[in-house]
């Protein structure tokens, strides 16, 4: 009886009476090779590539032609190393053959975009971008990357794209990310019309545009022209409108803005978000809107002489904007201007906007002389004022005063107090003259915002005085708690005021809100405002304010959801060192596999399931293939060892079997446990692939890297925190880097390709040093499957390693098996 060297499989078949058909099947090794003298068919190696004639046969490759392909690779490498078709030249159909990806390019041959940039790998050779993203591309260029926002909230932008002149590949150096799940704040932003979306880079750049696509039938009773993008300060906890620099094309729907820098963008209504800081919240008046203080008879005097020409008089403009803001239905204003004439801009009376609009149209002139001015402010007073009602005037200058006793004396009788500020020199005695004499105030302010800030002190004494009670005593007027506090995305947020931590979770409703309401300026395209606001940090009504499992006393940034990272949620708590899930994608994979499988044989071999003997027949002929495969691959009998991993959570794992180190760098071990029809969960020493790799080696230190700065967002001094991956997060535990004839890095590329890393580790932080230990797992799904569509009729079910395998697990031969390796380290670092 003639015999292989190796593993020899009989199959014999029988179709009984009834129909049916028996198999048996016996396999069995053959050692000696005197047994081969015996046998019936073709040994010779005439091309010298280690596969005899029968073995050619079964594999169609051509017995006199070492690369029947011509790719550049021998028949036997291809088959038994690289695992590519021996039979065409460019398995993946990437635009590369296999010999130029492995030995020139170093890309995979069985993947058509090596890097996952959305690049296949021959198109990224024709551009001249390194398609393994290893090595950058020198020349700059302008490249865009788009994403779809997929709101839910807000549909009514559907993408946004960033364009920018960069070297290498784009696509590895720009993160846009919508984050309306994980920024609270950004989401809630009063008038937003877009998902926030986070924009990072780690490319160096001079500008970028960002585009925002909407759908104009979503638009609604929204002018397209009120369409402005705003960022996120997130520093100093400010929205700031960019309604001047945003572009919008009607004609393209899109809204679009240039910027320096990157944060977080979104897309509002620019005239709701004017809308709601041109009111501020009554602190004053009643309950019921009554008043509760007396009105306010007001005349602005402002100086418009030549010698206010510029910064000057925009100082002024601003601060009289700021107190027009705080006004109250019930009060009352005039304005009149001076240079060497006095001029009544505004009447008693006149509406707000009206005295905004007048504020901005002020123009310096010539010449100065205060007393027209202020004696003209006087006399509209003492004539059209209510008796009422509390009488002042603001009068802004530059401290070239001419001083009159008698205007002082008609003040001072009509119960008009006269507020100076001198927006030139500090020192002025006949402007504090007039305020001491009429019961005022002088004020000496040289920026605008020393200007804005003095404003602010003499509404804070007149028309915006409230009532000072604190009940609780925690640093915020009862009228504040009980009317609500507007903070920095324009909603209003309450707290209790009889209680100084109203959501109980030991952080103080004056400490989440960073203090009681103030004065601040907002710019926008048609001017100045001064609105009122906090610039809270959290929700004084929430313990966890962003939602994310780490309560407001513990969260460094209790309004952005923990574990972000590079734009996406990547960590989470948990409770365990020992927590441990697969991948979503996983999971998913799994769920689905049965019809994966299905698509491919209904799809590529409908015979198979129309003609059930013939298919019977190719399947003996896989199997024989198959175990000619794992005699090619030295592995020999199929041994499991029982090992302790020194990790609870594998052990958990139901059907988990445990394998050596030295045997999962064997590629054709893998494939003898896929065809052992086992399933289950294949475990194993991952310290090969992590340590002894230059691909596992990088993505490892890369993936730690991002898990510090994990550590760093969640720990305070003192704390001892677990955190572990999310289950769609992605984490490549490794890509090949260096020569793939390297033994470590073919047998990883062989044994698992393409594969993702888990990881969850605990740590402690001293305030000097983070000491973590981190239980790392290399995951991935054998199955030779991944339903991927790409271009091209024959791949149409998507991209299939080798079919043959994928048929056998569809026929039940073959068990494709979840793989998990597994790697501990403890290590430090220092603190900021």
């Amino acid at each position: 009886m003639g015999l292989i060297q190796g593993v020899n499989v009989i199959t014999l078949m029988a179709e009984l009476s009834d129909g049916t058909t028996a198999t048996k099947t016996i396999r069995f090794n053959n050692s000696s090779q005197e047994n081969e003298k015996n046998l019936l068919v073709d040994l010779s190696d005439a091309d010298g590539d280690t596969m005899n004639a029968y073995v050619e046969d079964l594999y169609g490759t051509d017995p006199e032609n070492a690369d029947t392909d011509g790719d550049g690779i021998a028949d036997n490498v291809e088959l038994f190393i690289y695992g590519t078709d021996p039979l065409k030249p460019d398995t993946d159909g990437d635009g590369l053959s296999d010999g130029a990806e492995v030995g020139e390019y170093r890309s995979n041959p069985l993947v058509r975009d090596t890097d996952g940039d959305g690049i296949s790998d021959g198109e990224a050779v024709a551009q001249g971008i390194d398609p393994t993203g290893i090595k950058e591309n020198p020349v700059v260029r302008t490249q865009s990357v788009q994403t779809a926002l997929e709101s839910t909230e807000k549909p009514l932008f559907d993408n946004v794209s960033v364009t920018m002149n960069v070297g290498g590949n784009l696509n590895q150096h720009l993160s846009i990310r919508n984050i309306e799940k994980e920024d609270t704040l950004s989401a809630n932003v009063v008038g937003a019309l877009s998902a926030p979306i986070e924009i990072t880079s780690d490319a160096s750049f001079t500008s970028a545009k960002i585009t925002f696509t909407y759908d104009e039938a979503l638009l609604g009773d929204t002018p397209a022209e009120n369409l402005a993008v705003m960022w996120y300060d997130r520093e100093n906890r400010r929205y700031v409108i960019l309604d001047k620099d945003t572009v919008v094309d009607t004609n393209a729907h899109t809204v679009s803005y240039t910027t320096t820098h990157f944060s977080t963008y979104l897309v509002v209504d620019r005239e709701v978000w004017y809308d709601c800081w041109r009111e501020n919240i009554d602190y004053r008046s009643g309950d019921a809107g009554t008043s509760q203080l007396e009105p306010y008879d007001i005349g602005l005097c402002v100086d418009v002489s030549g010698s206010m020409y510029g910064d000057r008089l925009a100082k002024a403009k601003t601060a009289l904007n700021t107190f027009i803001d705080a006004m109250l239905p019930q009060d009352k204003a005039c304005m009149v201007s001076f240079s060497d004439n006095a001029y009544l801009v505004a009447g008693y009376g006149a509406s707000k906007e009206v005295m905004r609009s007048r504020i901005n149209q002020l123009r310096d002139l010539y010449g100065t002389n205060t007393d027209v001015g202020l004696s003209k402010t006087i006399s509209i007073l003492a004539d059209q004022g209510r008796s009422d009602a509390s009488k002042m005037i603001i009068m802004i200058c530059d401290g070239d005063v001419n001083y009159i006793q008698g205007t002082v004396d008609a003040a001072k009788a009509a119960g008009i107090a006269v507020y100076t500020i001198n927006v030139v020199s500090g020192d002025n005695d006949l402007l504090q003259k007039i305020a001491d004499e009429t019961g005022g105030e002088y004020y000496y302010a040289a920026t605008t915002e020393e200007v804005v800030s003095q404003v602010e002190a003499i509404r804070g004494e007149t028309v915006s005085a409230v009532d000072t009670t604190d009940a609780d005593g925690d640093g915020l007027y009862d009228v504040y708690e009980s009317r609500g506090m507007k903070i920095q995305n324009g909603t209003v947020w309450y707290s209790d005021p009889l209680n100084p931590d109203s959501d109980g979770d030991g952080v103080t409703d004056y400490q989440e809100l960073m203090g009681p309401p103030t004065a601040n300026v907002m710019e926008f395209v048609n001017g100045k405002y001064s609105c009122v606001l906090c610039r809270a940090a959290s929700d004084p009504n929430k313990m966890d304010s962003d939602g994310d499992g780490i309560p407001d006393a513990k969260d460094p940034d209790p309004t952005v959801h923990f574990g972000l990272i590079d734009g996406s949620v990547q960590f989470q708590l948990t409770d365990s060192i020992d927590d441990f899930q697969m991948p979503q994608y996983i999971q998913d994979i799994k769920e689905n596999e049965a019809d994966y499988e299905h698509e491919v044989v209904s799809k590529r071999y409908p015979w198979m399931i129309e003609h059930p003997l013939k298919g019977f027949a190719y399947l003996q002929t896989l199997r024989a293939r198959a175990a000619a495969t794992w005699e090619a691959g030295y592995v020999g009998d199929l041994v499991f060892l029982t090992w302790d991993l020194g990790c609870k959570a594998l052990s958990l794992i139901p059907g988990v079997h445990f394998v050596g180190n030295r045997n999962i760098n064997n590629a054709a071990y893998m494939l003898l446990y896929y065809n052992s029809n086992i399933g289950g969960t294949m475990v194993f020493d991952a310290t090969d692939m992590v340590t002894a790799t230059t691909g596992g080696q990088t993505c490892y230190n890369k993936n730690i890297g991002k898990l510090k700065t994990a550590f760093e967002q969640a720990l305070k001094p003192g704390e001892t925190r677990i955190i572990t991956t999310t289950p769609d997060s992605s984490f490549t535990a490794w890509y090949l880097d260096g020569g793939i004839l390297d033994p470590n890095n073919a047998d990883a590329w062989a044994s698992l390709n393409k594969c993702n890393a888990v990881m969850t580790a605990t740590c402690t932080y001293d305030g000097t040093k983070y000491r973590a230990t981190v239980n790392y797992y290399v995951v991935d799904r054998y199955d030779f499957y991944e339903p991927d569509p790409v271009d091209g009729e024959e791949n149409e079910v998507g991209f299939v390693t080798n079919d043959g395998y994928v048929i056998l697990s569809y026929f039940d031969y073959a068990e494709p098996f979840d793989v998990v390796g597994y790697y501990t380290e403890t290590f430090e670092w220092n603190g900021n």
